[in-house]
């Protein structure tokens, strides 16, 4: 077992921001850099993968018990994987940075291992200018006095060839200037507006030489009448569009300039800041649901023969209804129209308009009422609900049974367990003249035989809810009816017919 350490001087390094805080992870990695557990000879997996470290005492220390490289306690196998150290450091002004080193720790290593500066600062390059020594800086002095000299004795006595100034003594110049107002003189067009040099010059031209000579000045700068503006270039700036005279942003078509200001269109792009006087202009769009609605569909298709997004929900809001309740003679709608009860009513969940134009027509495509329990009896032959018809039938002896019921979308179900057909006298095998409602109703009868040691009889569905015994060569002996089984009759509904508007029995479970 190793000690990893890591400060935070190997991390800034010795030059960096002062009061800076880190956090640092330690993890396994193999040469991949992918995360791997260490396993031990012993069996045990030691999994230091991603722990934070605290400081420890010092706050910039963090120290990390890791396994060397080639430790004795580690496989073979798993022998030359590496300590991965990622970092991010933040500044006291909130500036993070991080990164990551991974180094490879052997058994030889000191207990303690130092991970060594992690960022290494740029190094600030020596100067390579020169030095001015005392001598050098007297020279120096000496050489610009020497040249205010020169330029003093070639300006003193020297008269403009145009005007006539004189340039006097600069000790008597400056006495003769001090505390007078410039007087004015006039100037004739020839002096300012011809092309030589000679009604423009101050100094003549051997003195202007000597003059450039000793000030080390460039070439003098043109005169000609080419440097000025003509009179339209001049009217053309006069007439120029200035930008402080302009509200809005600046525009050009190749021959005039005028401000523009950018503007929406109601309800659909609100502008602000249009034309950029109190700040950048801000374009947002207005989607409303009249807006959105309005949207055309790019490709509408047979299905939509629509071009809006507005009209093709309104016409696929028209195909689907939801309400409470069956729609049957309450909601009138076109064929092909569809209907959700959302609270499912008597098992029907789903309708469909399949024929006429007012609120009849409606049909169950989704629907299923569970099973119920018209009669039960327990095994001490108690009988619960619809009572038997006592002259035929009766509970198989010591056994539990029912006769249940179950309607789906074109099925009507029955389900007899443990009842006996105890003799031939009545056919039905409820008493009352019980019968199966509305919607539990096959479109034909429907006959299940039942084969038993103790007797084979035949039960039939009535299409008009009845159940009970077959009638002339169906008539079978007496016996038992579905035994410990269950006999499930199984009964064709018309697609279409009504559905139950009530629930027989009791619901199962």
């Amino acid at each position: 077992m190793k000690t990893l350490r890591v400060t935070l001087a190997d991390i800034v390094g010795p030059t960096g921001t002062p009061n800076s805080t880190a956090t640092v992870h330690a993890r396994y990695v193999d040469t991949s850099g992918r995360g791997r557990d260490v396993h031990l000879t012993d069996g045990t997996i030691v999994v230091p993968v991603r722990r934070v470290a605290s400081p420890d005492g010092d706050p910039e220390v963090f120290d990390f018990d890791v396994y060397a490289n080639d430790v004795a306690p580690v496989r073979e196998v798993d022998y030359g994987h590496l300590v991965e150290v990622s970092w991010t450091v933040v500044a006291p002004t909130g500036a993070k940075s991080s990164g990551v080193k991974r180094v490879q720790i052997t058994d030889s290593m000191a207990s303690v291992v130092q991970l060594g500066l992690l960022a290494q600062p740029t190094p600030v390059p020596p100067y390579t200018g020169g030095y001015a020594l005392a001598p050098d800086l007297a020279a120096e002095v000496a050489t610009r006095a020497a040249a205010d000299a020169a330029l003093d004795a070639a300006l003193v006595g020297k008269a403009s060839t145009a005007h006539g100034h004189v340039i006097a003594d600069t000790t008597g110049l400056q006495a003769a200037l001090d505390g007078k107002a410039a007087t004015s003189h006039t100037h004739t067009a020839s002096q300012v507006s011809d092309s030589t040099t000679t009604g423009r010059a101050l100094l003549t031209a051997t003195d202007a030489a000597a003059a450039r000579t000793t000030l080390a000045l460039g070439t003098a700068a043109t005169t000609a009448a080419t440097a000025y503006a003509t009179a339209v270039q001049g009217g053309k700036a006069d007439s120029a569009l200035q930008p402080t005279t302009v509200t809005g942003l600046l525009a050009g078509n190749g021959t005039t300039t005028t401000g523009r200001t950018i503007t929406g269109t109601a309800d659909e792009i609100t502008v602000t800041n249009g034309s950029g006087a109190s700040g950048n202009p801000t374009l947002s769009l207005a989607l409303t649901a009249a807006k959105v609605g309005a949207l055309p569909i790019p490709d509408a298709g047979a299905y939509y023969p629509t071009d809006t997004i507005d009209a093709a929900l309104q016409l696929i809001g028209g195909r689907e209804r939801y309400g409470t309740g069956s729609p049957e003679g309450v909601v009138t709608a076109d064929v092909g129209t569809y209907y959700n009860d959302t609270a499912g009513t008597n098992g029907a969940w789903r309708w469909q308009k399949t024929s006429g134009a007012g609120n009849t027509g409606w049909s169950v495509i989704i629907g299923n009422t569970g099973w119920r329990t018209i009669t039960s009896w327990t095994t001490g032959a108690v009988v619960t609900g619809q009572a038997l018809n006592s002259s035929s039938w009766a509970p198989t002896a010591s056994s539990a049974g029912y006769i249940r019921v179950c309607r789906t979308v074109d099925t009507v179900l029955v389900a007899i367990v443990g009842l006996d057909r105890t003799a031939t006298t009545d056919i039905p095998v409820w008493s009352g003249g019980y019968v199966l409602p509305t919607g539990y109703r096959p479109f034909t009868v429907t006959v299940a035989p039942s084969f038993h040691a103790t007797g084979n009889i035949a039960m039939l569905l009535g299409s008009d809810g009845s159940l009970g015994r077959g009638t002339g060569g169906l008539v079978g002996v007496s016996g038992s009816v579905g035994g410990g089984a269950a006999l499930v009759i199984r009964g064709p509904v018309v697609p279409g017919s009504g559905w139950p508007s009530s629930m027989p029995g009791t619901a199962y479970p």
